[in-house]
Parts: structure tokens; sequence; C-alpha cells
């Protein structure tokens, strides 16, 4: 999980990431976690993401399937 990646996709979409928590659906608190490496994003979470932020495959990717 690359959260600087994720945060300059939202930021240059013009949201944040209480914006980004509310359409996933989940709690900012759980954003964080998610976005520190504590728990993992799901399918259908990373699918709304790529959605909502109009993210290719390899930005996905680059983003969430990072080392």
């Amino acid at each position: 999980m690359d959260s600087a990646k994720l945060k300059y996709w939202v930021n240059k979409e013009g949201y944040t990431l209480g914006w980004l928590a509310d359409i996933v659906g989940i709690n900012p608190a759980t954003l964080n976690r998610k976005m520190s490496g504590e728990s993992d994003f799901t399918r259908s979470e990373i699918q709304i993401i790529k959605a909502n932020l109009k993210l290719s495959i390899n930005e996905v990717e680059a983003i969430f399937f990072t080392e």
C-alpha cells in the first residue's frame, strides 16, 4: 500500500480523505488503519476508489499492490 500515491490522487481530484472514507463507507479511523498498512482494503473498496478517482489498472496496482 502506497498511501502517498493514494493521497496524491485524492488531492489531484480535489477531494479529501474524509470524502474518501465516506464514498468507501468506512470510518476515517478505519481508512487511516488501511492506509498505514495495519489492515487491507477489500476488493470492493478498491473498486469504489478506482471508479471515483478514475484510476487506471496500472495506477491501482501502483497504489494498492506495492511492497
